[in-house]
């Protein structure tokens, strides 16, 4: 229903007990759900879409944004860990459970999987328990959440949606671009003669949400010319492709759950 209006949907909401902003993310209509390895070999999900190959599925993230406090300050660390231990439920892959299985309070089993209505667009994802590794408060959000949605949008909430986990985004990841003290980043440098044309805002994901497109300054002599990362509106494309280099935002550890409905 909800694509026939718009191909990419913004829900937000803010559900009980917590009232935690919670919201939808990369939905892809038709789309396929897919595994994605991080450092430390950390399989995490994510989806996408092709332009003419379509399933009978459609794939949205479920974002919760948790914001961390003192004296707290490790929170890509906190998420890693998350992650770590889900794979550990998985074997190394990512969980699928469906959601009527969560509301049971028991896990799903392959076979029961194979049964269902809805199969998943990621063969290689293990039936099991999310909620054996997703801290409480996060999957509490998102319980609460889908129920909320599916008022919107009937069927949401069907015992047979599917979720994968983990789907995460580092938003405290920063980098050096090491120019001038009042640019640099903390984490990982970027190469030596890569750095930013115009500083923006530094805490912000949109100032990098950028192609890689280059500019050479023009004062700069032939053999001193430095390849620079202009400032670029967030398009789809260039967002998602930069997104998942850079994640600024400070002290932002979000959940995601990666969900399979019919279209």
């Amino acid at each position: 229903m909800v694509n026939r209006v718009l191909y990419e949907s913004k829900l937000i909401g803010y559900p009980k007990p917590f009232k935690n902003k919670v919201r939808t993310f990369c939905q892809n209509p038709g789309g396929f759900v897919s595994q994605e390895n991080y450092d430390n070999d950390l399989a995490v999900v994510n989806g996408h879409s092709y332009k003419e190959k379509k399933s009978e599925n459609t794939n949205l993230a479920i974002l919760v944004s948790h914001n961390f406090t003192e004296p707290f300050n490790q929170p890509i660390a906190y998420a890693q860990k998350v992650g770590e231990l889900t794979n550990m439920l998985a074997n190394g892959q990512i969980l699928v459970q469906r959601f009527g299985d969560i509301l049971d309070g028991k896990r799903t089993w392959q076979k029961e999987l194979a049964q269902s209505n809805i199969r998943p667009t990621l063969p290689d994802a293990v039936a099991g328990d999310i909620t054996a590794a997703m801290p409480y408060r996060a999957m509490t959000n998102i319980i609460e959440f889908i129920k909320m949605l599916d008022m919107v949008v009937p069927g949401f909430a069907a015992n047979e949606t599917l979720l994968y986990s983990p789907e995460l985004k580092f938003y405290s990841n920063k980098v050096k671009d090491g120019l001038e003290p009042r640019h640099q980043h903390q984490g990982p440098a970027l190469p030596r003669r890569l750095f930013r044309l115009d500083p923006g805002p530094d805490d912000g994901v949109r100032s990098w949400a950028c192609s890689w497109a280059g500019s050479w300054p023009k004062k700069k002599k032939a053999a001193d010319r430095t390849f620079c990362i202009p400032p670029c509106p967030p398009a789809r494309g260039f967002f998602h492709a930069c997104f998942r280099r850079f994640f600024l935002q400070h002290g932002v550890f979000p959940v995601l759950f990666r969900f399979s409905l019919r279209k």
